[in-house]
This record gives C-alpha cells, sequence and structure tokens, in this order.
C-alpha cells in the first residue's frame, strides 16, 4: 500500500534497497548511529528521486513482537532516568534516547526499532489501515492513502495561495525583471528543475520577499516603539559573536544571557531560511482547517493549535490581513512550529533559535499574538544554555583529564632519566674514588699513569699564569 509523505507530493512506497546518495531528510538523524541499522529500508517515490529513510517516516503505531507478550507502542523518545546511558531491553546494547523505539509501559520494555524491524516491514508492507501509522514527533496520526478530510480538500496548492496573496497586495510579479535574471541565474546554479517549476519557484520567492520588504517598515517601528517603551532606546550595545564553547563557561552571567537574547532578537528577517519555499511544497494540496487554508501536510499541526490557543492571527482586530494573506502568515507559522517538533532540545543550535525568533518576531509584526511561543521560546534558550555549559565543564574536564594524563607520561619517562642520571652518578663517583685510592697509596701501577701525570699537572699549573716562566 501507498503512503503519503509531507514534503512530497506522489505516494511513497516502502524499499528494502537504498539507492539514494542522499535522503531529503538527512538532517534530521544524520547525526545518529542508529540510522546505519535501518538504512537499507527507505520510502521512495517512483516517480521522483525522492527518499526518506526509515525513522523519518511513518512507522506503525502499535506492533507485536515475538520476545514480548504485549503490544508495543511507538514513542517518540524514551528516558528513563539521569543516568545518560540508556538500553535496549532486546539486544541490550545501548540506544540514543533521541531516537524513537517501542516501548511496553506495563512492562517498562523498551527496544530498538531496528530489533524489531521484520514486525515494522510486515505491518508497512501489509494492510496498515487498522494498525495506523504516525511520523515520529507528530501528535495526530498519518494520513494514508488519501487525505482523511477529502470534503476538506480543495483544488488549490501552495503556489495557487501565492499567487492569490501576490494579487490582493497588488504585486506584480512581471514588472520586475532583473529580480526574475538574478532569481534565474541563482536558481539554475542550485539544482535543475521543470521549467515550470523554476518559474514557480520564482514567482513565488519574489511574492513572498516583496510581501516582507513592505513590511519591514512596520517591523522596524514597531521594534522602536517597543525598545522606547522598556526605555532601551540608545542602550544597543555591539553583541560579539560567540566565539566558541569557551563563551559558556562557569563564569557564565545574566549579562551574558542578556546578550544572547540581544543576538537571537537581531537575526536579519529577510535573510533567514524560514522565508525560503520549495518547489515540492509550492504542489501541496491546500485543505480547509477553522477558516483558513493550510497546506495538508501542516493541517494536523494548525488544528492543534487552533484546539489549544484558539485564533492567533489577531482575528477580527487584524484587519488589515486579507484571508489569503493570514493562511499564508498560519503556513508559516505551522512549518516553524512543525521544524520545532522534529527537534530535541539536545540538538537545538543557536541558528535554529535565531532562525525561530526572527520568523515569531515578524509574524507579530502582521498582529499575530505569538507571545506564548516566545515564552516557551525563552525557557529552551535557558536549557540550551544549560546544555552549551555541560558540554563546556565536559570539554574542560576532558581537556585537564587529557593534560593529567600527559603529565603522567612525562613523570615517567622524568622518571627513567632520573635513574639512569644516578646510576651514571654512582658509576662516576666510583671511578673517581678509585683513582683517590690509587694516588695516595703511592701505588706503582699509577706511577706512570697519564691521569695521574695530568692531575699533577693540573695541581701545580691551576693558579699560574700560562706565559709564567716564559719570560
Amino acid at each position: 500500500m501507498a503512503i503519503q509523505h509531507s514534503s512530497h507530493t506522489h505516494d511513497l512506497h516502502l524499499s528494502d534497497t537504498n539507492f539514494f546518495d542522499e535522503c531529503y531528510c538527512k538532517q534530521l538523524v544524520v547525526s545518529s548511529n542508529e540510522l546505519s541499522h535501518t538504512e537499507d529500508y527507505i520510502f521512495c517515490c517512483e516517480n521522483c528521486n525522492f527518499g526518506v529513510h526509515l525513522l523519518c517516516g511513518p512507522l506503525p503505531c502499535t506492533i507485536k513482537h515475538k520476545a514480548h507478550v504485549h503490544p508495543l507502542t511507538l514513542v517518540d523518545s524514551m528516558v528513563e532516568d539521569d543516568s545518560g546511558e540508556y538500553y535496549c531491553d532486546d539486544c541490550e546494547t545501548q540506544r540514543d534516547p533521541r531516537i524513537c523505539v517501542y516501548y511496553c509501559a506495563d512492562c517498562k520494555y523498551i527496544v530498538h526499532v531496528h530489533c524489531v524491524i521484520s514486525e515494522v516491514v510486515r505491518v508497512l508492507q501489509g494492510d496498515f489501515r487498522e494498525v495506523g501509522l504516525r511520523v515520529v514527533r507528530q501528535t495526530s496520526n498519518y494520513l494514508v492513502i488519501k487525505m482523511k478530510e477529502e470534503e476538506e480538500a480543495t483544488q488549490m496548492t501552495l503556489f495557487d495561495l501565492f499567487t492569490r496573496v501576490g494579487t490582493s497586495l497588488n504585486i506584480d510579479y512581471g514588472e520586475h525583471q532583473q529580480h526574475h535574471e538574478k532569481a534565474k541565474e541563482q536558481e539554475e546554479e542550485k539544482e535543475i528543475l521543470d521549467p515550470d517549476e523554476r518559474e514557480d519557484n520564482r514567482k513565488a520567492s519574489y511574492i513572498m520577499d516583496s510581501f516582507i520588504i513592505r513590511s519591514r517598515k512596520k517591523y522596524v517601528s514597531d521594534q522602536r516603539n517597543r525598545l522606547k517603551s522598556e526605555g532601551l532606546v540608545g542602550s544597543h550595545k555591539r553583541v560579539e559573536k560567540n566565539k566558541g564553547p569557551e563563551y559558556f563557561s562557569s563564569s557564565f552571567t545574566d549579562e551574558n544571557l542578556e546578550e544572547l537574547f540581544h543576538k537571537l532578537h537581531s537575526f536579519d528577517h529577510r535573510m533567514i531560511r524560514w522565508s525560503r519555499v520549495t518547489p515540492d511544497e509550492l504542489k501541496l494540496k491546500i485543505v480547509n482547517v477553522g477558516g483558513y487554508m493550510i497546506t495538508w501536510n501542516l493541517s494536523h499541526v494548525l488544528k492543534d493549535l487552533l484546539a489549544k490557543h484558539g485564533d492567533t492571527s489577531g482575528g477580527d482586530q487584524n484587519k488589515s490581513s486579507s484571508p489569503e494573506l493570514k493562511s499564508l502568515l498560519y503556513f508559516i507559522l505551522c512549518r516553524i512550529l512543525y521544524n520545532m517538533m522534529t527537534i530535541m532540545v539536545v540538538d537545538v543550535t543557536e541558528d535554529l533559535l535565531g532562525n525561530w525568533y526572527s520568523c515569531l518576531k515578524f509574524l507579530k509584526s502582521q498582529g499575530f499574538e505569538v507571545d506564548f511561543i516566545n515564552s516557551h521560546l525563552q525557557q529552551i534558550v535557558r536549557a540550551y544554555v544549560g546544555l552549551q555549559l555541560t558540554r563546556a565543564e565536559t570539554a574542560e574536564r576532558t581537556e585537564l583529564d587529557q593534560k593529567i594524563l600527559n603529565l603522567r607520561g612525562e613523570i615517567v619517562n622524568l622518571q627513567g632519566k632520573l635513574k639512569r642520571c644516578k646510576e651514571d652518578l654512582e658509576i662516576c663517583e666510583e671511578r673517581i674514588r678509585k683513582r683517590s685510592d690509587r694516588l695516595g697509596h703511592g701505588s706503582s701501577e699509577t706511577s706512570t699513569d697519564l691521569a695521574k701525570e695530568c692531575l699533577d699537572k693540573a695541581s701545580k699549573f691551576k693558579w699560574k699564569s700560562v706565559a709564567d716562566s716564559l719570560l
């Protein structure tokens, strides 16, 4: 049976032969060694050069394992304690807590996905509609075969939504040939696309860029007013780029944290990758969720967002934005939230934080209520700092351990040299003692000894000038 992936328009099929040099999802789990155990299995498109690793695609929500009596449930990650070492109960080898596992809550039984790979593959290659599939870190069950709510589906694509927004904002793509040619050159250098896809991608990028540039004035004005209200006008300090792990040391202060927050808030939102849209995304079908238009792959994110926080677009108070524009902004917001869902805190980087903050800052300038996300990110930043401090302390301890090891090696080497010097000294002293004994007893064996003669001359002449008795 075929499945749909959130980042591709065609159906995907599970294959046990990985012929891809690089998969779409490479950046998600490539840092984990556990990927190598399942790399032979891949979800691939029969029409395109598109592949997704098994661990990055939809997996059975539950399976039955021959080595355990109860059904096992897919969980995003499992951290039993603070030991820092976690093991699989099937193979009894260490596992990466960032990677999904199958788990029995009754027995606290945890297994690698690759330890139950035969059961997983059996489900994926059979009829999995009754079992249900789920992508790790997604709250909703995966969309199988067709979108579940076809009555909500439209004939629109994301590109159509971009076109509507461009029309409502009076953005005329045809008048900007210079931008067109520049984007064309840059895009042709990056990848080979179908001419129509390339044109659609350029147009969508131009609409997004134009929209952001038009919003820049309002954004700057809002920031200036915020700083003025907080009494921070003229108080900006130039924030130096963090040099590396030494920035996060035991002397990390509130001032350092303030500088980090300032740096994250200073990311240029016009240049950050959150505003980039891929050709595959532009082809995604649109569905209606809560009165807004959203790509089907992000519909579960928008549903959960509306259910928990209500309409964050500003509602009727934000009358300056058309329904199409609000839908596009919701697409941007939901894509950022989905990105956050796929990243564990331990893998957060400063660039990711800056990307998220810049996106939220832009959305706020458009009337979206995102303070609850910013408040959550503040806690994530503190956790990021804590992890960096831990890593810096670990690196410092490792460095000191290595220095101690090197010094111990040097000590052993010096002790060997010291022993040899003492032995040489004893030999030297013994030689001097024997010579003194021979001289003291006037032994006939030493009367003609060259050493005795030289010693006698040294005793006789050492306090005389070299030319003494010559003149």
